[in-house]
């Protein structure tokens, strides 16, 4: 979705550091996790070089969400309770959540982590729903679908603020506002900084396309970057947003003639997303 000023994109994106985790913790997760000769074994000894890192896996297996009816606390057995993809998701988000701390506004950083992790969830239940094989992958989309919106706010502080101030009661996508007033958008920079933190090209694609609707081929599983749109909606429709949701009427309903979901069907997720959110945000604080 590149639109112009690819220059004053890379300026930005290259003051931009790494993941801010243990040192080559989130690479040597994302690279275990990937690699299907990696063992239990391995990943554990990685994860438990890192003390804040280690109280989370622990604390996310023994979660409602796996039905533990007796506590887990060895870290070998949480690895094998949440399974390799859980554990990619959990250290980025974790890692990723840090970004969303800064001291600059802290509201609107908070509601954007807010929708960040609720389209993540959202992402991950609607795969899981359809039975899509990527749902670790949609998760992690999710989580960084609008990491762009949070560099430019850091970076650009006075001119986002007024991008943000268009938002807030206009018919327009927020994307389409930061083209006018800046002449680049959100998704232009975090596809960026994803190509600079390595980021495989299929999660760099899904991303920039979330806006927009990637041409599906017939008998294909939904493209991970659909899959992203109905939950960015989603959790705008929810509340958790930084703009307006006036421009979303007409989406919506394009996106379930795309999704093949009945209104009914969509409320029921959506009341569903909103008691998983509420629930699970507090294990990645």
């Amino acid at each position: 979705m590149l639109t112009s000023s690819p220059q004053k994109i890379n300026s930005i994106v290259s003051s931009i550091g790494e993941l801010p985790a243990s040192p080559g913790i989130v690479s040597e997760v994302m690279r275990l996790t990937s690699n299907i000769n990696s063992s239990v074994e391995e990943l554990e000894r990685l994860i438990r070089n890192d003390q804040v890192l280690t109280a989370k896996v622990l604390k996310f297996s023994n979660s409602s969400f796996y039905g533990r009816f007796r506590q887990v606390t060895e870290l070998k057995e949480a690895i094998v309770i949440l399974g390799f993809y859980t554990i990619r998701s959990l250290v980025l988000a974790s890692s990723v959540r840090f970004l969303y701390r800064g001291k600059r506004g802290g509201k609107i950083e908070s509601v954007l982590w807010k929708h960040s992790l609720s389209t993540a969830m959202c992402c991950r239940l609607l795969a899981q729903k359809l039975g899509h094989p990527k749902k670790s992958e949609a998760f992690i989309c999710g989580i960084l679908h609008d990491i762009g919106k949070l560099i430019l706010f850091h970076k650009l502080p006075n001119q986002y603020k007024e991008v943000l101030k268009e938002a807030l009661n206009s018919k327009e996508e927020i994307y389409l506002i930061e083209n006018e007033l800046l002449g680049y958008n959100h998704v232009d920079v975090g596809a960026a900084l994803l190509d600079k933190w390595n980021f495989p090209k299929d999660f760099i694609e899904a991303i920039s396309n979330h806006h927009s609707w990637e041409e599906r081929e017939e008998n294909t599983a939904v493209p991970v970057s659909w899959i992203i749109k109905y939950s960015n909606l989603a959790s705008t429709l929810l509340g958790f947003n930084v703009h307006s949701n006036k421009y979303i009427t007409e989406q919506w309903q394009e996106t379930l003639e795309r999704m093949e979901f009945t209104e009914d069907k969509a409320t029921e997720l959506n009341q569903e997303l909103y008691e998983m959110f509420m629930e699970e945000r507090k294990l990645y604080e």
